[in-house]
């Protein structure tokens, strides 16, 4: 099964026509002829991917340049002779843009590593609630969908099938509480800063997420 990190950057500029940048450096030529870019290396005949799937900016609503050789030693049409034996000197990059101009824009982005000719596994995402929704193999995550931490109650929808392992990441430190529409699940716990983040096993249905510490719930590390 591929590894998976969800990488999230939220820029706010005073000056729409500032534009930004989301940027990835590769040894070897990325393959994009799909939503999903495929980087890839070879060592000792063993064969390593990353599957890079961004989610925000949609398609539509980005740019994606690919620079290679000496296009790739650039800085915005100033080129650099780099003197070097090492791949490094001659790889390439991928850099990403917003389509239009704005104040703030917002990177989503989903890599899964994995070995040879493994399959990335699929995505279900949705925004709701200030939150990002990402559900994949048999984990949830739910995180917050701006720069800040949030701090504000908000309703989460565990899929049917059997145990998930939910993530909650982005939450304000202190307690907060979790509990099940159903009955099922209540507890408290308490979010230490630098961490920000809530794990648990759950079963499908409605989790009211608060924060705050309810007195008729139990406490859990």
């Amino acid at each position: 099964m591929p590894g998976v990190i969800i990488l999230t950057d939220d820029m706010t500029t005073n000056d729409p026509s500032f534009k930004k940048y989301w940027q990835i450096n590769t040894l070897r030529q990325p393959k994009t002829d799909a939503d999903t870019w495929v980087l890839n290396n070879v060592l000792n005949g063993a064969e390593g991917k990353t599957h890079v799937q961004m989610l925000l900016p949609a398609p539509a609503d980005r740019k994606l340049e690919v620079l290679g050789g000496a296009d790739a030693n650039s800085t915005f049409g100033t080129r650099f002779e780099v003197k070097s034996t090492k791949p490094e000197a001659n790889a390439w990059r991928m850099m990403v843009s917003p389509a239009q101009a704005n104040k703030r824009d917002r990177f989503l982005t989903v890599f899964q590593m994995a070995e040879g000719n493994t399959k990335p596994l699929p995505i279900n995402f949705r925004e709701q609630n200030g939150m990002f929704l990402l559900t994949i193999a048999d984990r949830v995550v739910c995180m917050s969908a701006t720069a800040a931490d949030t701090e504000q109650a908000f309703t989460l929808e565990v899929p049917a099938g059997a145990q998930w392992q939910v993530v909650l990441a982005g939450l304000k430190p202190g307690f907060w509480n979790i509990r099940h529409e159903g009955g099922a699940m209540n507890f408290n716990t308490d979010v230490v800063a630098g961490n920000n983040t809530v794990h648990f096993t759950a079963g499908s249905g409605k989790y009211i997420v608060t924060p705050g510490r309810s007195y008729n719930a139990k406490d859990v590390e």
